[in-house]
């Protein structure tokens, strides 16, 4: 609903959704997958023994007959016919193959109230406008395991590799004030100043804004900013599990990450300065400098990090001074408030336009951005600083969360043309190197690999507008120079986050409007 009431704009919406959805997905049940391998497997096996390896049951292994069927793991069971003896059997199949499977309810309710006005005080630049609202957020979360992978309590995973889930549901209510003004102080400087306020389940908080922008001349302009924000914990309705390979053990092993009971919002204080050139030749530049330096920061415990649980089979913790790295069969990786992240850097944006008589007459566009990242310091709770800038940060056991890696260097450049109906483009985009630290979790299955390499790829595009522009056609060649992914310290070989291992891509599309 929009409108005025006096002098005053009102706008004010609600929003609701709801979503139902449900999954599933089959494993091998690892304990029936050993019946398999004793030739014990089937609903209709029936053992003389519990003991699948006492001597009573060896009348009835690979038995077909008495519903007994092994396993034949070798790859000359594939297509193997049946009464061979190394057919495998459909019933073995049901048998060993389990379900993880779930059904989950979402509801979101959202108010939302904006309220702006003319406040009718005259600055030197002209009168004070503000802005002023309301915000009520309601969620609700129904998690509801209905598979071989439902557990009431802590257990063991029936499954070679997913784990199991626990039935939850979680809601939270949070409201939220703002406040915004508008400052005209001189006809070429203006000061914005906000205020905001949020209240959710388990705390409050107060976060303040002020900026500035300073027209020196016409075509350049100083802006400036201090912001304090914050990210509230949305807390999951289900726990999380994922499969990932512990590098420690060589194996792929289960990582489990409960649903957080005291999640404390992350808090960051932004600090930006820069300048924008504007010139009538159609060059602009903008150069920015920004430092933010956060607090609290929500994030996944690392997996290889001390602070990460390993658990055996059992349940009970495991013990490097009795346990083998072996016995290991998952880990609990929380969902925490890491320690703080400070971070800086500069960024710069360039682009240039003009009309050329190239092919009769074209209109070129010639830009690109880059990014330096000075410095992104972590604390580790030792009193001690990883600095992960320019690392690679992929389980790295200094770090208390969870890192990407983040080179000093990224950098995107473009050229583009249009003439009538015809489009063209070209991009250059770059991604530097990044050292190997000897701090990440198989650093020594790694001895000589220092560094990952830089990354620079083409993209090509045309585009051929017709029937009036109501449809284009679209050529692309992505990499066009079919570069390979540098080497990387893992069992990819390449970072999956910074790199495409896809080489060449070719493209064709069409679009049309009506």
């Amino acid at each position: 609903i929009k409108g005025a009431i006096s002098a005053y704009t009102v706008d004010l919406s609600v929003n609701y959704s709801t979503t139902d959805f449900s999954i599933a997905t089959a494993d091998v049940l690892t304990d029936r997958f050993n019946d398999a391998m004793y030739g014990l497997a089937g609903n209709n096996c029936a053992r003389a023994n519990a003991d699948r390896t006492d001597a009573s049951n060896d009348a009835l292994r690979g038995d077909t007959g008495q519903g007994c069927h092994y396993f034949i793991p070798t790859g000359s069971s594939i297509g193997a016919a049946a009464g061979t003896s190394l057919y495998n059997h459909p019933d073995m199949y049901e048998y060993i193959n389990g379900v993880s499977s779930s059904e989950s309810h979402n509801e979101l309710l959202v108010f939302d109230l904006v309220v702006t006005g003319d406040s009718g005080i005259e600055l030197a630049g002209g009168n004070i406008e503000w802005a002023a609202g309301a915000q009520t957020r309601y969620y609700e979360g129904v998690y509801n395991p209905t598979g071989d992978n439902r557990c009431d309590g802590p257990c063991s995973t029936p499954f070679h590799f997913l784990g199991t889930d626990i039935a939850s549901e979680v809601s939270n209510r949070q409201w939220a004030l703002f406040a915004e003004a508008t400052m005209p102080v001189l006809e070429n400087v203006t000061v914005d100043l906000g205020l905001r306020y949020l209240d959710y389940d388990i705390d409050n908080m107060v976060a303040p804004k002020i900026s500035g922008r300073w027209e020196l001349t016409d075509t350049l302009s100083l802006r400036a900013s201090y912001q304090e924000v914050f990210r509230s914990p949305i807390t999951p309705n289900s726990e999380g599990t994922a499969l990932e390979l512990y590098a420690p053990a060589g194996e792929y092993l289960t990582i489990n990450t409960p649903v957080p009971t005291s999640l404390s919002p992350e808090e960051s204080k932004n600090i930006s300065f820069g300048a924008v050139l504007k010139l009538d030749s159609g060059l602009q530049i903008n150069l920015d400098y920004y430092s933010l330096a956060m607090t609290g920061p929500i994030s996944r415990e690392s997996s290889v990090c001390a602070c990460a649980r390993l658990l055996k089979a059992d349940g009970t913790v495991y013990d490097p001074a009795v346990d083998a790295i072996s016995d290991i069969s998952k880990i609990e990786a929380e969902l925490i408030n890491g320690d703080d992240v400070d971070t800086s850097g500069i960024d710069l944006q360039v682009s240039y336009n003009f009309d050329t008589d190239l092919f009769g007459g074209t209109y070129v566009e010639v830009g690109g951005n880059t990014t330096m990242l000075l410095e992104f310091d972590v604390e580790t709770g030792t009193g001690t600083t990883y600095d992960a800038s320019g690392q690679w940060n992929t389980r790295n056991t200094v770090s208390p969360i969870e890192l990407q890696t983040l080179p000093e260097f990224r950098t995107n450049a473009y050229i583009s043309g249009t003439r009538g109906d015809h489009s063209a483009r070209l991009f250059v985009r770059y991604k530097g190197e990044v050292d190997v630290p000897s701090t990440f979790a198989n650093a020594s299955a790694f001895p000589t690999l220092t560094k990952v390499d830089s990354f620079t790829t083409v993209d090509l595009h045309y585009g051929l507008s017709v029937m009036d522009e109501a449809a284009e056609i679209t050529l692309s060649v992505l990499n066009a120079t079919d570069e390979d992914p540098p080497l990387a310290p893992n069992e990819f070989g390449y970072d999956a986050y910074t790199h495409n291992p896809q080489g060449r891509i070719y493209k064709v599309g069409l679009t049309y409007s009506f």
